[in-house]
């Protein structure tokens, strides 16, 4: 997702960015959108 910001203050930014995340993780849930967590398998070679 890109969106722009007009402000100039960190904190501003900061709390819109939070806002914005909420809103969206709101939306997903009223849909019953998941998030897929990502995995890594790690295969250990054994001495025979």
């Amino acid at each position: 997702m890109i969106h722009w910001w007009n402000g100039v203050e960190p904190q501003a930014h900061l709390a819109g960015m939070q806002e914005l995340n909420l809103e969206i993780k709101r939306r997903f849930e009223a849909q019953r959108i998941e998030f897929a967590y990502p995995t890594q398998t790690v295969h250990l070679k054994t001495r025979s």
